[in-house]
């Protein structure tokens, strides 16, 4: 049997060694194998039969030149190992060795290297590693092998082969491939360049940039920085060197000196001082602790600025037009110094200042500060301020301001801020005018300067006539805004006579009220309390009256509840908050004010423990209320007894009863009465009573045996229907129900049902030779059960094109419901019975299950009176349609692959065409690129064939992984093809269990 959500596929195929089919036997393309050799054929478009795979015997895979290796037990070849017979030359496409290929094998010996290795023959057949040398070293030969040598240590010989010169000449190229001896000057002479060759002169005055006529100065020391003197005069100082890579200054005085230095960078990689610049601190750059003497100006004179250094204004200007600086400074400075090689540096500064007051005349700007600020912010009259933010670490002092001008504030709302108008007083203020103070005495006065309390607020009937304090909290639960607000509020009447009232409110969300306690007073009669929600909820006027859910209680006595309550929702409640077991809340009603508990009716609602609560119902027709109904805790009624079991319960000493009357009913039809006892007890009866309550008919009658008779008091089976026709009708006058009907007749019997006006919907008819089922007006038979339990369904023709249906129906939700139809029959050996199941699961496939255990059972498919196709016992598919197995129109696809031949193409299909690339293939070349294809998994088999181009110019192959398959195409021929290759694909699905 095939495994579960797999079809299984069957070739044709031999059981005899050594069979090979004929072309015959094969169509092109079709495959057929060999289950004994373990061999697969397949005919070719030339009709050939040809091995395309083997067990491990008979023709090996791979095509012509490929090497074959063990592939999981079985010969493979792959086109990345080829073997030339005609050249005797071995191409494999990537070699990894384990270890080092050895010389004689064209290898080197060496299995690593380091950079800069230089590989050299040490000894015949022998390859050797010579390391990098150091910087600037040359390589040369000691004679045996290469070696790297310090150019120090290279004698370089002099020429001895340049013809035509004298003693002295120096040769130079005076043309293209012409050397020219340049005879040796007199003495003193200076060489120099006259533009096109090279020349002896005696004077350096006609040069240009030289100033001195003299070329030696026998005074100058070596390595000291030659610098002009008074009249030109060459001097130098053994504080300012140069080694010719490192200038040297130490200390030097400008005194004397015509010009020494004209620009300085300071910090520069190549430039190197003393250790020392400064007595105590490492410096790039020191200014001394000697006194600066103004020797220009006047006596009295005063100076705007003085300045130990000073940077002036330096114009910024270029070449070429358009350009600009986004941030210009005569002083720049990148960053605070960082540590270098064995440096340590505690407190990095981009710029220090250790000691003295820093003065900037200019705007400071800066994205941050930190540490102490001592002095005056701003000037003595307040502006707007500089800090966008200010940490002070201490004291903090600022001008007392004013309400229009308040000493703390904000750019942009100079007039909104805090001042301070009186000792220790506090005020605040909002567009120039004081909003806030609080005094020296802690007290807090809103909307007035004047504070009598800890909390004053105050607001001017001439401008407004209500004052609010609002007490809030955030619910982070809901995401609301919980408040209680007190207010005070001031009106006048007509008169012009002040009258107050104050409430208190409960808020939440603003405008959005969840409860409000208001009490109101004013100088009339009208005086009441109100408490309110969302709208007045309870109010007591000046009369004591109560009223909730009405503002006039006056109306309805010394209390009202008036409510327009929605479904399940309470209008009013009595609450005894005892809880113990027999506390009552009891709603007493007195008309002649005899009372509590005489001569009244009540309401009592009793706790039977537990807070279970019933409700009971007391009238009175003498001194004390008697109980006469009761709700227990189960919600059952009890009307004559105080221990109901049932949901209504009626208890009388003669015959309970229970009587409908039906007012607007005719003379005598009035009354319908449901009561027990009537004949013994345990029974019950529904019966018709006339106008004075006397019975006329018993119409429904249930004994204490559970006997039902309808139309006898008497009824002798479980149901009893007695009626002087032959027909039994039970049927409902409205709704969509049927009516049914038996109708008796010699021999048979007919149950008819109809619809609620008539019409005849369906018939079961029955005799001892069948059961018939009919339906329609008509009656139309549509199945039937034969005595020997043959059943026929639709056998009866019909002109429509309707489709009849056997529905098998299976409702259950557990994992594995489903519904199953199951045809049994004797198995083949008749010693019992087999069968075959259709099968649909709740979860899962649709199954068709041949439960024949026998060798010979198989499962069969006809189209027509033509078998099609047949599963065996063993769970072999056999396709004995001529036109073959494969897929149908709609399930393929095709894809042109677009670049080139290796670019990747996506099909996702289980079958379909590719036409790759016209791109030029070499001749013997393989290329390979991948078809992306979401259908198909790691374990299956990809089919593929050359559809437009001979086999004999390429062979084709593939190998798959999930989710793609690569195929890899090779040029067969010797000479190079450019053709779009169109090639046919399918998978066949595979599984490794």
């Amino acid at each position: 049997m095939a495994a579960t959500n797999f079809t299984p596929i069957q070739l044709y195929f031999s059981t005899t060694a050594s069979a090979v089919p004929t072309a015959a036997n094969l169509a092109q393309g079709e495959l057929a194998i060999n289950i004994t050799d373990g061999k697969l054929y397949y005919e070719d478009n030339g009709g050939s039969v040809q091995v395309i795979a083997t067990k491990g015997a008979g023709t090996i895979g791979g095509s012509t030149t490929q090497i074959q290796y063990n592939n999981a037990g079985a010969l493979a070849g792959n086109a990345a190992m080829v073997f030339n017979n005609s050249t005797n030359v071995t191409t494999l496409t990537t070699l990894n060795l384990t270890n080092a290929l050895g010389e004689i094998y064209g290898g080197t010996a060496q299995s690593t290297y380091t950079q800069g290795d230089v590989l050299y023959a040490s000894a015949a057949n022998t390859l050797a590693k010579l390391g990098i040398g150091a910087s600037t070293f040359i390589l040369t030969s000691n004679g045996t092998v290469p070696q790297w040598v310090a150019p120090s240590s290279i004698s370089v010989l002099t020429a001895t082969n340049l013809a035509g010169g004298v003693a002295g000449s120096v040769p130079y190229q005076s043309g293209v491939a012409t050397t020219t001896f340049l005879g040796i000057g007199a003495a003193n002479r200076v060489m120099t360049s006259t533009g096109t060759a090279p020349q002896w002169v005696t004077s350096l005055t006609s040069l240009t940039g030289v100033s001195s006529s003299s070329i030696t100065n026998t005074s100058l020391t070596s390595g000291r920085v030659v610098l002009s003197t008074t009249a030109g005069l060459q001097a130098d100082d053994a504080d300012l060197t140069f080694d010719g890579t490192t200038l040297s200054a130490g200390g030097y005085s400008t005194t004397g000196l015509s010009t020494l230095v004209k620009t300085v960078k300071i910090g520069d990689s190549n430039f190197s001082g003393v250790a020392i610049f400064a007595p105590t601190t490492p410096a790039k750059l020191y200014m001394g602790t000697g006194t600066v003497t103004d020797v220009t100006s006047a006596i009295s004179a005063t100076n705007t600025t003085g300045a130990i250094a000073s940077l002036d204004i330096t114009p910024i200007a270029a070449t070429n037009t358009g350009v600009t600086y986004t941030n210009a400074a005569t002083l720049y400075i990148a960053g605070a110094p960082s540590a270098g090689t064995n440096i340590t540096i505690t407190n990095p500064y981009s710029l220090y200042v250790n000691a003295g007051a820093a003065y900037f005349g200019g705007l400071v700007t800066a994205t941050g500060f930190s540490g102490p600020l001592n002095g005056t912010v701003g000037a003595t009259t307040p502006t707007t301020g500089a800090f966008t933010t200010l940490s002070a670490t201490g004291v903090a002092t600022f001008s007392a301001g004013t309400a229009a001008l308040p000493a703390i504030t904000t750019s942009g709302d100079t007039n909104t801020g805090i001042y301070f108008p009186l000792a220790d007083t506090i005020a605040f203020t909002e567009g120039g005018a004081e909003s806030m103070r609080i005094d020296s005495s802690g007290n807090v006065g809103i909307g007035t300067s004047t504070i009598s309390s800890k909390l004053d607020l105050f607001t001017n009937a001439s401008t407004g006539n209500v004052s609010t304090i609002t007490f809030s909290a955030n619910n982070a639960a809901s995401a609301k805004k919980d408040y209680v607000q007190l207010v005070s509020s001031v009106e006048f009447n007509t008169a012009g006579s002040e009258a107050g009232g104050y409430t208190l409110k409960l808020l939440q969300q603003g405008a959005y009220k969840n409860s409000i306690v208001a009490s109101g007073i004013t100088n009339n009669s009208s005086n009441f309390l109100a408490f309110s929600t969302t709208s007045e909820a309870v109010r007591i006027d000046s009369s004591g009256n109560v009223g909730i859910g009405t503002t006039s209680p006056s109306s309805w006595g010394k209390f009202a509840v008036r409510g327009n309550a929605a479904a399940g929702t309470v209008v009013s409640a009595i609450v005894n908050q005892s809880g113990t077991a027999n506390s009552q809340v009891v709603l007493s009603f007195d008309p002649g004010d005899n009372g509590f508990n005489v001569r009244d009716s009540q309401i009592r609602a009793t706790n039977n423990g537990g807070n279970q609560t019933t409700l009971e119902f007391y009238t009175s027709n003498a001194s004390t209320p008697v109980e006469a109904m009761r709700i227990t805790t189960t919600g059952n009624v009890g009307i004559g007894t105080s221990s109901p079991t049932a949901l209504l319960q009626l208890s009388s000493t003669g015959n309970p009863g229970l009587v409908f009357d039906g007012t607007n009913q005719g003379t005598n039809l009035k009354r319908i009465r449901l009561v027990t006892q009537i004949a013994a007890a345990g029974d019950f009866a529904i019966q018709s009573m006339n106008d004075a309550g006397t019975v006329k008919s018993t119409n429904l009658y249930i004994d204490s045996s559970g006997n039902v008779g309808i139309g006898t008091s008497s009824p002798g089976a479980k149901l009893d229907v007695s009626s002087s026709t032959s027909n039994i009708v039970a049927s409902r006058s409205t709704g969509s129900y049927a009516a049914f009907q038996r109708l008796a007749s010699t021999g048979q019997q007919t149950y008819d049902f109809y619809t609620i006006n008539g019409v005849e919907v369906a018939r079961i008819t029955g005799d001892p030779s069948y059961l018939a089922f009919s339906t329609g007006s008509g009656a139309t038979e549509r199945m039937r059960i034969g005595s020997n339990g043959d059943v026929g369904i639709g056998t009866n023709a019909s002109a429509g094109n309707t489709l009849r249906y056997l529905d098998v129906q299976n409702s259950d939700t557990g994992a594995s419901a489903g519904a199953i139809i199951r045809l049994i029959t004797s198995n083949a050996a008749a010693s019992g019975t087999t069968s075959v199941d259709i099968i649909k699961y709740k979860t899962g496939g649709f199954y068709i299950n041949n439960n024949e255990t026998d060798a010979a059972a198989f499962t069969s498919f006809y189209v027509g009176a033509s078998e099609r196709m047949r599963i065996d016992s063993s769970g072999n598919v056999l396709v004995v349609n001529p036109a073959g197995l494969g897929y149908g129109t709609g399930s393929g696809g095709t894809v042109t692959q677009a670049t080139s031949k290796s670019t990747a193409v996506t099909l996702n299909k289980p079958t379909g065409q590719i036409t790759m690339n016209a791109a030029a293939l070499g001749a013997t070349t393989s290329v390979f690129f991948d078809v992306n294809d979401s259908l198909v998994a790691a374990t299956d088999n990809v089919l593929l064939t050359l559809s437009n181009f001979s086999a004999l110019n390429y062979t084709i192959k593939c190998f798959v992984a999930a989710g793609k398959f690569t195929v890899i195409l090779k040029n067969e021929t010797a000479g190079s093809l450019s053709e779009a290759v169109v090639f046919n694909f399918a998978i066949i699905k595979g599984a490794t269990s």
